[in-house]
């Protein structure tokens, strides 16, 4: 995985899937 600018929602899910 690269560190990219993201928006808030695309944001939103990769917190979800870390949580997952």
């Amino acid at each position: 995985m690269t560190h990219r600018p993201v928006s808030s929602a695309e944001k939103s899910t990769s917190v979800q899937s870390r949580q997952l």
